[in-house]
């Protein structure tokens, strides 16, 4: 058992091989807990995408000790909460309870861990939510836009796709599919779980050895997800809307989570998105091009990607799209200012910090550092990476990974077939 003084947090790697890491804040009543595998988007087929976050919903949908109705009531009872997710990288399920319901609550969670027996009526609601959701995502443009841009910009790594799946897959999704799935990634030696809050460590960890001490199973090793091509060429997206904006998101091959890079490139796209961002400025309040104008670094575990939006007029298309490049382009020739560099990163650390303030995005915070091998303390880490980015730093990333002559545009809106930018 390692213990952190400091933070009255602990970590133990027990019998099973979970990773339990448990940090004591007695400040409010509450303790969350977070339990998270490697699994999600990234381990994907075409045929069967959607397959995690379908099982990991279908978690709270009966176990071999209560049915959907029954844990309702039961959270109902304890005003707390359990659910399961699985994003990019992770699958995996969690909880926020009042510290009284500790024990309770611990049980519910490690009981849709170990125990779900997906019913097939359960199956069947969830799959015609599922499909609704999926028609309804070309009416969010904005998130239409990315998801043209991630399926161009990625080739054949799964990250093409999107975590809820696809009409077809959700389509086909069988029992069968969901109970594999479960079992080749829901293993303990791959489990990290985090208990933050008004807790006992020493109770704490008694108590997860003994309601996980039948969790045995070992699932195969994990697949390796096949890799990308960098892009070389200027890739061109899109899809008619005939609505009142067109939006446009241009991406770049990224980084991954953690990477010497990651740092500096948070930095920079601070810079560039914001209220006080240039792209805001420029864009928005001097050339009045953009409804609405961001920029955003996705690190993954693989490589993800650098991205900038913009949602302007039908007309004004053409030169929104040179707005964009012609910052990219600064961004690689001039460097930032002091006055830039710095309020970027009293940004990144101030709402960084601020995320932290809950018990719950503690929780997540921890788990995932951890389990993508940053160590369960890197928040601690965090704001100083942060504050060591110079000048020069931003200026060699957006060298790096700002490729003008390298990436995916993707335009959704009234004649959106996009011209290619001279």
């Amino acid at each position: 058992t390692d213990k952190d003084e400091e933070s009255q947090t602990t970590k133990t790697v027990l019998e099973n091989g979970i990773t339990l890491i448990v940090k004591e804040v007695h400040s409010n009543p509450t303790v969350a807990f977070y339990a998270a595998f490697p699994g999600g988007l990234r381990f994907e087929q075409e045929a069967k995408n959607g397959v995690g976050a379908f099982t990991a919903e279908m978690l709270t949908n009966g176990t071999s000790k209560m049915t959907r109705e029954e844990l309702s009531k039961e959270l109902e009872n304890m005003a707390g909460g359990v659910g399961g997710f699985s994003g990019w990288n992770s699958t995996g399920a969690s909880g926020k309870f009042l510290s009284r319901f500790f024990d309770k609550g611990l049980s519910t969670l490690a009981d849709i861990i170990m125990n779900p027996v997906f019913p097939e009526s359960e199956i069947e609601k969830l799959r015609a939510d599922t499909l609704a959701s999926i028609a309804r995502q070309e009416d969010n443009l904005p998130g239409y836009t990315f998801k043209l841009l991630y399926r161009e910009l990625y080739d054949v790594h799964p990250y093409g796709m999107q975590t809820i799946g696809s009409k077809e897959s959700i389509g086909a999704l069988k029992r069968d599919d969901l109970i594999a799935h479960h079992n080749a990634f829901f293993t303990p030696e791959r489990m990290v779980l985090t208990i933050i809050g008004d807790v006992d460590a020493e109770k704490a960890r008694e108590k997860v050895s003994n309601l996980f001490a039948g969790f045995k199973r070992s699932g195969a090793a994990l697949p390796t997800p096949p890799e990308d091509k960098p892009e070389t060429t200027v890739e061109k997206t899109g899809a008619s809307k005939d609505k009142e904006q067109t939006h446009i998101a241009i991406g770049f091959n990224g980084t991954t989570i953690g990477s010497d890079d990651s740092f500096a490139l948070r930095v920079m796209t601070e810079i560039l998105s914001g209220q006080g961002g240039r792209l805001f400025l420029e864009l928005r309040d001097k050339k009045s091009l953009a409804y609405s104008v961001s920029a955003i670094s996705k690190e993954a575990v693989d490589p993800g990607m650098i991205a900038a939006y913009i949602a302007t007029a039908p007309e004004k298309r053409d030169e929104a799209i040179q707005g964009l490049l012609d910052e990219f382009k600064k961004m690689r020739e001039e460097p930032a200012s002091s006055d830039e560099i710095n309020r970027a990163k009293m940004s990144i650390i101030g709402s960084y910090e601020i995320g932290l303030q809950s018990v719950s995005s503690q929780a997540v915070d921890m788990a995932n550092s951890e389990l993508y091998g940053l160590g369960y303390g890197f928040s601690k880490v965090y704001p100083e990476k942060i504050q060591a980015v110079t000048a020069d730093d931003v200026m060699r990333v957006a060298k790096k990974y700002l490729d003008l002559n390298a990436y995916v545009i993707s335009i959704v809106g009234p004649d959106a077939v996009a011209q290619k930018p001279q």
